[in-house]
Order: structure tokens, then sequence, then C-alpha cells
């Protein structure tokens, strides 16, 4: 594959400087969010639902397995979640990634962990 040079003057530097600054101030206020409110929302964790909320997949519809029960998940895209809504909800854990939802390192199992005794 071969691009062409991209054009660089003042007309096109101009615009990559408004796109960058809008991506910054994009990040700003999903940090503040987060910094305001770092629970998740709707079974996701704080990271996922707040911070990277854009999500690009693929135009294919996809199933995968959830990660704990082998549920069969269907989804309309390739950006699939790894946790079934059930297991995720059960567990405390991110339906998307499966940190824990409150970004917290457990000392007692999950209820999906036997217990050592």
């Amino acid at each position: 594959m071969h691009q062409r040079a991209k054009a660089i003057n003042r007309s096109t530097i101009a615009w990559a400087n408004s796109q960058a600054r809008q991506r910054v101030d994009d990040l700003r206020r999903r940090l503040a969010a987060f910094d305001a409110n770092p629970s998740g929302q709707d079974g996701y964790c704080g990271y996922c639902s707040r911070i990277s909320s854009d999500r690009i997949g693929g135009a294919a519809i996809t199933t995968r397995p959830c990660g704990l029960c082998d549920h069969q998940m269907t989804f309309s895209n390739t950006s699939t979640d790894a946790l079934c809504q059930d297991c995720g909800q059960a567990n405390g854990l991110c339906r998307r990634c499966g940190a824990d939802v409150e970004l917290k390192d457990r000392r007692k199992p999950y209820p999906f962990e036997p217990s050592v005794p």
C-alpha cells in the first residue's frame, strides 16, 4: 500500500490543532466524570463506562461465550463483552472487560471461585 503525502499548510495545521484540542477536552471531561463517580454504570466498570466508552467493531454478527458460564452471547458487531449480564451482576464484574466493577482488588473470593481453607 502506498499513501500520498499529507498536505501541510496553515489550514491543515489549524484543523489538526482543533481536532487535538477536542480530543484533549473530551478526555478531560471523561476523567472528570470518572473522578466524580468512579463506579461504573449498567454493569460496566468506571473505566469502560466513563473513559473508554467509544467502542468500534466490525460489521458482523458475532457470538462469544461468557467467560464464566459459557452462555453464548450474540452481538451486532465484533465489539463483544467478556461476560453475560447475569454473571457480571452476580459477581460484581464488568461485563465488557471482566474487571471488578469498582476497580478494587478484593480479598474475599468472588462467588465463582472456590473458597480456599
